[in-house]
């Protein structure tokens, strides 16, 4: 059910929307009032906390609904699930000057020779293919370390210029 004016997508257990978002300000703002508009609620009343690693978390009656939410040039993606543990993540493609830095710290150590062995286009595809899912599933898990999470070795399709990627489970 979509009770808000923003487009929204739904993967059974899973409701997803995208919303305008000014770069630059915080997500969770604009995220309770569209979790409140779904749960029939106000943003304030929402019972909404977060955890040691800062994520989110619905608690008392709603908390057999999970939720997250990530922004990224000019838009925001709110997802909620019932029954669903769920990490988000939306990432916008475009070049990053601090690619390979980011690669040598987030990346396994197997990935980090190949991926700066590419040339910066094969890089900056891997980078995209491999990094979103594996923020997502660093969210999903609390894992601090998102090299922990997936390997991009089997990974074979080019990403879209817009990369949301919903998990749950």
């Amino acid at each position: 059910m979509n009770r808000g004016p923003w487009p929204s997508w739904r993967f059974e257990p899973v409701q997803v929307w995208m919303l305008p978002h000014t770069p630059g300000t915080r997500g969770e703002p604009q995220a309770r009032e569209v979790l409140a508009a779904e749960l029939g609620m106000t943003p304030q009343a929402l019972p909404l906390t977060r955890d040691e690693r800062g994520r989110p978390w619905l608690i008392g009656a709603l908390d057999h609904y999970g939720t997250g939410w990530s922004h990224s040039g000019g838009h925001l993606l709110v997802a909620l699930g019932k029954g669903a543990r769920l990490g988000v993540d939306l990432e916008q493609q475009r070049p990053r000057r601090q690619m390979r830095e980011v690669i040598g710290r987030f990346f396994h150590p197997d990935e980090i020779v190949w991926l700066l062995g590419l040339d910066d286009a094969d890089c900056e595809h891997w980078f995209f293919a491999c990094g979103a899912p594996r923020r997502r599933c660093s969210r999903r898990t609390g894992m601090a370390s998102p090299s922990a999470c997936t390997s991009c070795s089997s990974r074979r399709r080019r990403p879209a210029r817009w990369c949301w990627l919903v998990r749950s489970g």
